[in-house]
């Protein structure tokens, strides 16, 4: 939810937009109308955009719940190359496709 300060400044843009082009530049008042609606709408976008960090609150999370944090990214040296490819078969397709790694390891190692 937009908070209050965003919103004022969707609203004075929507209808600063909407009453010069139907009231100064006499353009029908649909179509200033509309113009003015997506105007401020894109200006609640813009103003939304540009919150507070959330930085703070995600490490807050983190160190409130620590089983739910993803370990870093980075080498394993209990697993090997291929147990990582092992690990990934779902279907029987899967399946001709590790034939085919092992066949190349096999022929890499002579």
């Amino acid at each position: 939810m937009p908070d209050v300060r965003a919103t004022i400044v969707a609203l004075g843009v929507g209808l600063g937009a909407g009453s010069i082009l139907t009231l100064l530049w006499h353009w029908p008042l649909a179509l200033g109308g509309g113009i003015g609606i997506v105007l401020g709408g894109l200006a609640l976008v813009g103003s939304v955009s540009f919150g507070p960090d959330q930085a703070d609150a995600s490490a807050a999370w983190r160190a409130a719940a620590p089983e739910f944090v993803d370990p870093p990214a980075g080498p394993d040296a209990a697993r090997s190359p291929g147990s990582v490819a092992e690990a990934a078969v779902d279907s029987p397709s899967d399946i001709g496709a590790l034939q085919t790694i092992d066949r190349q390891r096999t022929i890499d190692q002579r």
